[in-house]
């Protein structure tokens, strides 16, 4: 299993167009990884299909920095998650500092709220 942080695949080219790659199928991946392999055929034969043209080609994912700044972060940014919704659960308004904390995914294009 191979999975990318945005959870899309990934279809793309290096070398000057000359090899083409497809990487970041999981779960569900035998509809994606047609699809995918679609595109490539397409991009390959130069048949004009408009598959070939899909935005799923060229999609990249988003920066995620090395580790051991990734599990600190991730692992700030749960906590921050688990805080903010025991707060809400509780009928109060999450402190500043976890609504700031919270906010990052947001900040970086990750989409996801309550």
């Amino acid at each position: 299993i191979d999975i990318t942080a945005d959870r899309f695949p990934e279809l793309g080219s290096t070398h000057g167009g000359r090899l083409l790659y497809a990487l970041g199928f999981a779960g569900n991946g035998v509809g994606p990884t047609r699809l995918a392999g679609r595109i490539l055929a397409a991009r390959i034969a130069g048949s004009g299909d408009s598959v070939g043209e899909l935005p799923l080609f060229a999609h990249r994912q988003r920066f995620l920095p090395p580790e051991p700044f990734r599990y600190l972060g991730a692992r700030a940014i749960r906590e921050a998650l688990i805080r903010q919704d025991d707060a809400f659960d509780a009928g109060r308004r999450p402190g500043l500092l976890t609504r700031l904390i919270t906010s990052v995914p947001g900040l970086l294009g990750y989409r996801f709220r309550h």
